[in-house]
């Protein structure tokens, strides 16, 4: 009950909402009415938009920006608010013209006496403090009246939202409508005769997708890899067999720091250092049988894949710390497009699935028009082609097993009708036949409340955006765009 409540008075908000969407800058046109900033960034018709209020509203708005978000997110954040700030002024004086012109008439002092100081927490004190901000009682009692013929005019142009409890009622049960349907699938394992391609078509698929047949970039290069093997080779040449494993590591690993530093190529080191440099040629990403023989290394193709031509690595390391390893890259080769001899097999069998596709989709065509044109039942159909159909009861609008897009289709057409061949996204075809339509009869007054709301909403903007439209016809608006990019730079 509590949430039907609170509807019922978002419903009755709405009007006033709506009216604020497009509505004024609260206590922020005082400058206009007293002609008090020369400078403007547009005109509505003879009415100004100041650089003052516009400055003041961006600077209203842009408070709630978040310091905390990058640069430029902010910049674009800012430079939107900017835009709309405009936007907003613009509106606001076409509003203000209109009324004005249609004669609206208000009495300041009574809209004080009979809304502002009704609020008890809008005291006399308050009241005094606006009326001096906006430079005396005669220029407050302006504004307030420009302000109240503005959401007279306004809500009168919103009020014109067409639709009647009758039709809200209709449009509720329309969108709880249930739909009973028979369902035809045509899967993408239906059995097609398929047929072997002449050399022709191949070489014309081909030609066709030879982006498809990119080779990927390759690359040739070095690694010297550092084992407790070639470390102990290393010691037992060099007489320090009884160093302890840890210290021939790290001796072996700092002469080899050492010697890069130097500038020395990584051929001349590994002859000193009895190390063995692996030449691995024309690997890429691809090559995932190739990447076993490789050491077991985190990180080490993913290096190889970024390092520049001639560069040596830094020092690579595996989880346990027992290996080690330096690459270089010896070449690089970029990618090119595969001749059709390296390719054949995979153009043949893409070539097949483009086929079966186009297969599918004539036969869904077929069957389509067999259903329209001949007296068949949708099962009998189905039968001739060796298709199942399956009877699906209470279909709605979001029902979770269908595509949202077929869904979209079945609630087109009436019963007996039947929807277009509709590709999902396995390949295979779906094709509905309505059954039957079977109205909501009970109405949960909580749900229509909702898209009571929705609908006036949305109608309302709408109305009053094509009006604005309008008045921008009416009223001569130029924006000083110059000013505008200026505050954007």
């Amino acid at each position: 009950m509590k949430k039907l409540i609170d509807l019922c008075g978002k419903l009755l908000m709405v009007l006033f909402l709506t009216i604020l969407l497009f509505g004024l800058v609260a206590w922020g046109i005082g400058d206009i009415l007293r002609n008090s900033a020369p400078d403007t960034v547009a005109t509505v018709g003879s009415t100004p938009v100041t650089k003052q209020e516009y400055d003041r509203t961006v600077n209203n708005s842009s408070q709630q920006i978040s310091l905390q978000l990058p640069e430029d997110v902010r910049e674009k954040i800012l430079n939107y608010i900017k835009r709309s700030s405009l936007q907003q002024l613009i509106n606001q004086k076409l509003i203000f013209n209109e009324a004005e012109k249609l004669g609206i008439l208000v009495d300041g002092a009574e809209i004080i006496k009979n809304e502002y100081l009704t609020i008890p927490s809008f005291t006399k004190e308050k009241l005094q403090n606006y009326i001096t901000n906006e430079g005396g009682e005669k220029f407050f009692l302006e504004k307030i009246e420009k302000e109240k013929q503005s959401q007279i005019l306004e809500s009168a142009i919103i009020s014109l939202v067409p639709y009647t409890d009758h039709g809200y009622n209709s449009l509720y049960s329309f969108e709880k409508q249930v739909r009973n349907i028979v369902l035809l699938e045509i899967n993408n394992d239906q059995n097609l005769e398929a047929r072997k391609p002449a050399e022709s078509e191949i070489r014309e698929f081909y030609e066709k997708n030879k982006n498809s047949f990119l080779s990927e970039e390759t690359r040739s290069f070095s690694y010297v890899v550092i084992s407790e093997k070639s470390v102990r080779g290393y010691l037992e040449q060099d007489g320090s067999e009884k160093i302890d494993i840890a210290q021939g590591f790290n001796r072996v690993i700092s002469e080899m720091l050492d010697m890069l530093a130097a500038e020395k190529s990584l051929e001349e080191i590994v002859e000193q250092l009895k190390l063995e440099i692996v030449l691995v040629n024309n690997f890429s990403i691809e090559s995932s049988s190739d990447s076993k023989n490789l050491p077991k290394i985190d990180g080490l193709l993913e290096t190889v894949f970024s390092q520049d031509e001639g560069i040596v690595s830094d020092l690579l390391e595996n989880e346990s710390g027992d290996l080690y390893a330096f690459t270089r890259v010896d070449s690089i080769s970029g990618r090119r497009v595969r001749a059709l001899d390296e390719v054949r097999p995979q153009v043949e069998k893409l070539w097949a699935e483009q086929e079966r596709t186009k297969k599918l989709g004539e036969l869904a065509k077929k069957i389509s028009e067999s259903l329209l044109e001949s007296k068949k039942t949708i099962d009998e159909v189905a039968s001739e082609y060796n298709l199942k159909t399956s009877n699906i009861e209470k279909i709605y609008r979001d029902y979770p097993d269908l595509p949202q897009g077929f869904l979209n289709e079945i609630f087109k057409i009436n019963v007996d009708g039947f929807t277009n061949p509709y590709k999902v996204s396995s390949g295979g075809y779906l094709i509905a036949k309505v059954t039957r339509i079977n109205e909501n009869k009970k109405i949960d007054e909580l749900e229509k409340l909702e898209l009571k709301v929705n609908i006036q909403e949305q109608l309302q903007q709408e109305i009053l955006s094509q009006y604005l439209s309008y008045l921008s016809s009416k009223y001569r608006v130029k924006a000083d765009v110059q000013a505008d990019e200026k505050e954007n730079e």
